[in-house]
């Protein structure tokens, strides 16, 4: 398993301590490489090239007001948002984009799940998924739990999605903070080989205030199912995605402890 972390890649102090830790590869945000200026561009070459930390993966795919289904759906700010993000992401190696977008995707009033099931696969078709065969990227859908999106909140669904659009290049991921919170059972992430794209792991319970937080202790939470069950179905990357007060502290343990559960796993395996 390669194991990244979703964190504000343009801060260079954020950079360092991935790199001094040891992650595989930083997961950015897409609406940050959508939107860079030239100035911003520059440094995000800069912090990639001196600290040999690829951005593989993007999350936050799409903001609310670009509407993948409804009547407000604009085609030509979707394209030149998405080609924007692709084209800059690729030149710092990314491989993979999350589509999570709750408030792009969501039904709206008066919209039924058939109308946004047309709706999202003819996004995904004709205007998605012609930009990343270009850029040579993969999609991946991000089940979210319903509180925040009334489509789409199982792995299954996400996956059937993909299938439905009918390009390899489009799979599912499977987040252990979404699934807990949606009742998504793990063991359906087993069912997936080869549609399994990306994942995203954090404590799933809240932490005080916080939803969710870095995985720290191996005693806090079965963290050995998931990363089991991503194996089953072939699934390569985890992103630890959470809240934390202190990235240098947390990063590393987490690491640690995902590094240690996964030799673990494949020592089990040999």
């Amino acid at each position: 398993m390669r194991f990244g972390v979703c964190t504000a890649v343009e801060q260079e102090e954020n950079m360092r301590v991935c790199a001094n830790c040891g992650f595989d590869y930083v997961e950015a945000n897409f609406r940050m490489l959508a939107t860079a200026t030239e100035e911003k561009a520059q440094t995000l070459h800069r912090l990639v090239r001196q600290y040999q930390l690829p951005v593989e993966a993007a999350n936050c795919f799409l903001p609310g007001e670009l509407k993948t289904c409804g009547p407000t759906v604009d085609p030509s700010a979707l394209r030149a948002y998405i080609k924007k993000g692709l084209t800059l992401g690729k030149s710092l190696g990314l491989k993979k984009v999350v589509f999570g977008s709750g408030g792009a995707r969501k039904m709206e009033p008066g919209m039924n799940f058939a109308s946004a099931l047309q709706d999202n696969l003819s996004f995904l078709r004709t205007i998605a998924l012609p930009l990343f065969a270009q850029a040579d990227v993969l999609l991946v859908i991000e089940p979210l739990r319903p509180q925040e999106c009334n489509f789409i909140n199982t792995v299954k669904e996400a996956a059937m999605l993909a299938v439905m659009a009918g390009s390899e290049r489009v799979g599912a991921l499977a987040d252990l903070y979404h699934m807990v919170e949606s009742g998504d059972r793990i063991e359906n992430i087993s069912d997936l080989s080869g549609r399994l794209f990306h994942s995203h792991i954090s404590y799933p319970i809240a932490r005080g205030e916080k939803k969710r937080s870095y995985p720290l202790r191996g005693d806090e939470y079965d963290y050995q199912i998931f990363l089991q069950a991503l194996r089953r179905a072939g699934c390569e990357t985890c992103s630890v995605e959470a809240g934390t007060d202190d990235f240098a502290l947390d990063a590393p343990v987490a690491l640690a402890l995902l590094r240690g559960i996964d030799r673990k796993l494949e020592d089990m395996n040999q």
